[in-house]
């Protein structure tokens, strides 16, 4: 990834200090989250999600979903895996 993007991600976590600093976090996460043992089934799972869904309101059921924050927090993380 190019330097300015690099730069612009740091810019969008506020700043290269805190950028390292949710990095160190999500690492001490990956490292808890590699010791539990996931309680939920993959069909439970699916069925939670599910049932989220039937949570929100009906006009944001019928809007079509807006991935654009989807494809940005992608590019973020990739500036994190590329470390």
């Amino acid at each position: 990834m190019s330097g300015s993007k690099t730069q612009e991600t740091a810019c969008w976590f506020g700043g290269p200090e805190l950028l390292r600093e949710r990095q160190a976090a999500w690492e001490r996460y990956a490292r808890w989250a590699a010791m539990k043992k996931s309680f939920l089934s993959p069909s439970a799972a699916v069925a939670s999600v599910g049932f989220l869904y039937q949570l929100l309101p009906p006009e944001s059921r019928k809007r079509p979903p807006d991935v654009r924050g989807v494809a940005l927090m992608h590019r973020m993380l990739a500036v994190l895996e590329a470390r």
